[in-house]
């Protein structure tokens, strides 16, 4: 405490009590010192009530920060990398895209639901869209498990489920079994058909028609390969395809195209041919045959590829792929 110059009277001996305190804090109350540092100390704490709401309004908003940043549009992870059966190093297909914070999924084999709740993904409120190729079980076997927590903690919206076939009654029933319906809050269920048919302001997507269940004689029923636009980043997501590679969608192939393919349904020798036409940004193999994984798969593979002009690789359960348009 700053006290004035000089001996203070005494209290009691013709002194002032009060007075005395009051040039006892004097500095507050008057004088050019006590202003300068209050002055000062104003200035310190409103420095730090700005700087404090600044760096919250950052933190608050740095999901949206980074969704407006044009170097990275989409981040796609895949979680599943097997083929119909999973073995101790694949899970079943799934494959997960995010853009500006909320993700898609691109087929829901399973567990689908725990790998994206082990990511530490809230799947009620980021979770826009599911949409299937096909309807093996190797490819919709984790939907029950997302369907089920999409009504246990319902969405703000309900998320749309994009099938080619319809099979919306046959998932309702299953939910009645385990005596817990499917809530209308959770999803949404389409029917695919070919064409442009998603746009929610951040993903486009299109159906490309696909020949895979001719694979098991099963003629007439829908298979697709998917396009997407997600602003300046074009993807294509093949879905499995026929054992001749015939249908692989090389007309959606542009050398912007990043595409992701499956690796089990075709002999690799089928499909060199048309990759070799291809001038691609990148290719990632995904629905992976075990062959691929043994030493002469692998070296095979290797082999094949280092003959295109553009640069592939095999995903893993896990794999984690960052794009934009920048890069």
């Amino acid at each position: 405490i700053h006290r004035s110059a000089g001996p203070e009277p005494p209290a009691g001996a013709g002194g002032d009590p009060q007075a005395g305190q009051d040039r006892a804090f004097a500095p507050w109350r008057g004088g050019n010192g006590g202003h300068t540092q209050f002055f000062s100390s104003f200035c310190i704490f409103a420095f730090l009530l700005v700087f404090s709401g600044v760096l919250l309004y950052i933190t608050e908003n740095t999901r949206t920060i980074f969704a407006k940043d044009p170097v990275r549009i989409m981040k796609i992870t895949t979680l599943g990398t097997g083929h119909g059966d999973p073995n101790r190093t694949r899970y079943n297909t799934s494959t997960l895209w995010e853009t500006c914070g909320r993700y898609y999924l691109i087929d829901a084999g399973a567990p689908v639901q725990a790998s994206m709740i082990r990511r530490g993904i809230d799947i009620s409120n980021t979770l826009k869209g599911i949409f299937f190729t096909h309807m093996h079980e190797d490819h919709f076997g984790g939907l029950t498990g997302l369907l089920k927590h999409l009504t246990k903690y319902p969405p703000p919206e309900p998320v749309p489920v994009w099938m080619p076939e319809d099979a919306a009654d046959i998932f309702r029933q299953l939910l009645a079994v385990t005596h817990r319906p499917l809530s209308d809050k959770a999803v949404t269920f389409h029917l695919t058909a070919p064409g442009h048919f998603f746009d929610d302001g951040f993903l486009s997507l299109s159906a490309i028609p696909t020949k895979h269940l001719e694979n098991e004689g099963n003629t007439g029923y829908p298979s697709y390969a998917f396009e997407a636009q997600v602003e300046d980043l074009h993807l294509v997501h093949t879905g499995d395809l026929k054992y001749d590679f015939s249908d692989f969608p090389a007309s959606a192939c542009t050398p912007d195209t990043i595409c992701f393919c499956e690796l089990t349904h075709y002999p690799l020798e089928c499909a060199m041919p048309v990759l070799k036409t291809l001038s691609l940004r990148q290719l990632v193999f995904t629905h992976i045959w075990d062959h691929w994984d043994t030493p002469e798969g692998r070296t095979q593979w290797k082999d094949a590829m280092a003959t295109l002009d553009f640069p592939a690789e095999i995903a893993e359960d896990g794999s984690e792929f960052v794009w934009g348009n920048a890069q």
